[in-house]
Parts: C-alpha cells; sequence; structure tokens
C-alpha cells in the first residue's frame, strides 16, 4: 500500500477515518478543529441509550459541533461512519437517534463540504447508502412514534438526495409553531431539537 498525497491516506481507503488519525485535527466543526470528536464518538459509542433528551451529554456536544444552526462541517461527514457503525449496534430508539442526526448532516451537505474531506467522501457516501438502507427497515416497524416517523421520513429523503424535501420535513415543527401563533392557538409540537 502506498501514501495517499495530501490526505496522507492509503490509496485503498476502505473504512472511516480512524479515531486515532491526526487528520481529525485537520477538519473542523463549529468549533475549530476536530481533534476533539474522536472522544465523543467513543463516548457515545459506549452508551447505552442515546437520546436527544441528554442536554450536555457526549451525543447533544457532538451535535452541536458537527451541525451547528444548520451547517453540517467537514468534520461531520468524517464522524458519519462512526455514527451509523454505532447504530447499527444499538436498540431502535437509540438507532433512529443516530439516523436522524445523520439525515440532519446529509440535509446540509455542500459540495463544498464535500470536497474538503478528499478521499473520506467515498466512504461518506457508503455510510449514506447503508444509512438508507436501516432507515427503510426501521419503517417498516409497526409501532414508530409519529414523530419518530416524521423525523425518519425526512432521513430518507436526505439520504435519497432529496436536500430541499429533507429540509422542509425537518422544519415541520417551525412551520407548525409559526401556523399556531398566526392562528392563535395554543398547541406545543412535539419536537427532537
Amino acid at each position: 500500500m502506498r501514501s495517499g498525497g495530501r490526505w496522507g491516506l492509503v490509496s485503498s481507503l476502505s473504512g472511516p477515518l480512524p479515531l486515532d488519525s491526526a487528520r481529525w485535527s485537520e477538519l473542523s466543526h463549529a468549533y475549530g478543529p476536530a481533534s476533539d470528536l474522536p472522544d465523543l464518538l467513543s463516548q457515545i459509542d459506549r452508551m447505552e441509550e442515546i437520546s436527544f433528551e441528554d442536554k450536555g451529554g457526549p451525543f447533544s456536544q457532538l451535535i452541536s459541533a458537527v451541525y451547528h444552526q444548520g451547517d453540517a462541517t467537514s468534520a461531520a461527514l468524517a464522524a458519519a461512519p462512526h455514527l451509523l457503525r454505532t447504530a447499527q449496534s444499538k436498540a431502535i430508539p437509540s438507532r433512529i437517534n443516530l439516523l436522524i442526526v445523520l439525515g440532519w448532516i446529509e440535509s446540509v451537505r455542500t459540495q463544498e463540504c464535500s470536497e474538503r474531506i478528499g478521499p473520506l467522501y467515498e466512504i461518506y457516501r457508503q455510510c449514506i447508502s447503508e444509512a438508507l438502507s436501516e432507515c427503510i427497515q426501521i419503517l417498516q416497524l409497526d409501532d414508530l412514534d409519529p414523530v419518530d416517523l416524521r423525523y425518519l421520513l425526512g432521513a430518507l429523503a436526505a439520504f435519497k438526495g432529496k436536500q430541499f424535501l429533507a429540509a422542509r420535513v425537518f422544519q415541520l415543527d417551525e412551520l407548525y409553531a409559526h401556523y399556531l401563533e398566526q392562528t392563535g392557538q395554543d398547541d406545543t409540537p412535539p419536537t427532537r431539537l
């Protein structure tokens, strides 16, 4: 195997960026270099339950760093395969939450962001393809919570390359809240954020 140019990766890259790679510090997230992400990804992998209710915990910190104010970062794309691997080892509720985050990332991914990760982009694309399959499997369950169903449909749209549709599905909370405000109704929609 030989080194692969600027990225220092082997030409036959076949898996996600190793958590001990120095390359993490070359990637960025909302708060700067992504050298802290491997630790967060390891912590999330060890968590028994991964929930949006865990405010301030590793999952919340990771979301804030890689999907900050609706922007995906280069580190988000490198972290995605690790998040998928973790999802595949968890119970359905945690798996759903991780797939939703992957959907958020894909729904706002830009070409520029894709280009910044170089050869890791192909690994990211494989991850999204596998996430699509995982999402379809879960959508076949009969007892899905309606909120989970809505967010999974947004993730499905993102995984299918329908970023505009995915963004609109993910924004339904805001649209519903605006509708309630305009009509004077007092009913708070359930949300994941």
